[in-house]
């Protein structure tokens, strides 16, 4: 016999089995997250539980969007997992229902990003599969004085959290008021490319890579273009710029299909997405 419980956070036992079953089946843990206060109640995992341990998993995390000046509030399921010996008995079946029950009426529509091998599973529950498209171009690098923040230290963070309030100016479909799920990000795998531009007066959120520097997201209210911002951060190796976000003036850009993400939605949201969009890379779970 299962028993159904809806957020794990604050009971060790089963937070710790939720982060095993997480580290066992996608290598990723959410304790630090948790450790460092960004665990929040945006963040419920809805867990199936047999004698103490986490078995099954899907997890709903309240996104709240700005489109375009107009604000939606997004449920994006993830983390769904279910332990090697409890598959192949329908318990991610009797979550998604579960899910699906309490948030549908809640909020503007529900999504996720599903991996290779569940692309015929959620379609049963309705959702569609919808393409996202990400935009690019070419600068010519300059110099400038952007600087790695240390997101181990506190004036560090509290400097990136002044910026982030501040939000991203260029973005036409924008993360808003989430800044635990941000930190899951800059705290972990992208804490060595968090930037500060005094003389842009923003942060950034970079990563360099071949030719390409992929511009996660910028937040602050700056004094120069797109282009010349991240003209100043680059160099002469990463004269290509990918954005992680979807800009407001797309002129003279690049835009392609984002293939590698398997984006699914339900059909509530198909008119939201009518033009070519992504949602921000830093807010995928």
């Amino acid at each position: 016999m299962y028993t159904l419980i809806k957020q794990v956070k604050d009971n060790e036992t089963l937070r710790k089995s939720f982060n095993s079953l997480a580290q066992k089946t996608f290598g990723i843990t959410f304790e630090k997250w948790y450790q460092d206060g960004f665990w929040t109640e945006r963040y419920i995992p809805y867990v199936f539980v047999k004698e103490s341990k986490v078995i099954a998993n899907i997890s709903v995390n309240l996104i709240h969007i700005v489109d375009q000046g107009t604000s939606r509030k997004y449920i994006q399921l993830g983390t769904v997992m279910t332990d090697e010996n409890y598959r192949h008995q329908g318990l991610a079946k009797l979550l998604m229902k579960e899910v699906i029950k309490e948030w549908k009426d809640q909020c503007d529509g529900i999504y996720l990003f599903a991996n290779e091998t569940a692309l015929e599973f959620y379609p049963k529950f309705s959702f569609i599969k919808a393409m996202e498209y990400q935009y690019s171009f070419t600068i010519q690098p300059v110099s400038g004085d952007f600087y790695e923040l240390d997101m181990t230290r506190h004036e560090h963070q509290a400097l990136f959290k002044h910026y982030y309030a501040l939000g991203n100016p260029f973005s036409s479909f924008a993360l808003k008021d989430n800044l635990e799920l941000l930190m899951f990000y800059c705290l972990d795998d992208l804490k060595d490319c968090v930037y500060y531009s005094k003389q842009f007066d923003l942060v950034m959120i970079a990563k360099q890579k071949k030719n390409t520097l992929l511009c996660y997201d910028i937040f602050g209210r700056p004094n120069a273009s797109l282009e010349e911002i991240t003209a100043s951060f680059s160099d002469l190796n990463h004269p290509h710029i990918t954005l992680g976000f979807t800009p407001k003036d797309t002129k003279g850009y690049t835009v392609m299909p984002l293939e590698e993400n398997h984006l699914f939605i339900t059909k509530n949201m198909l008119t939201h997405f009518d033009t070519k969009k992504m949602f921000p890379l830093l807010s995928h779970t």
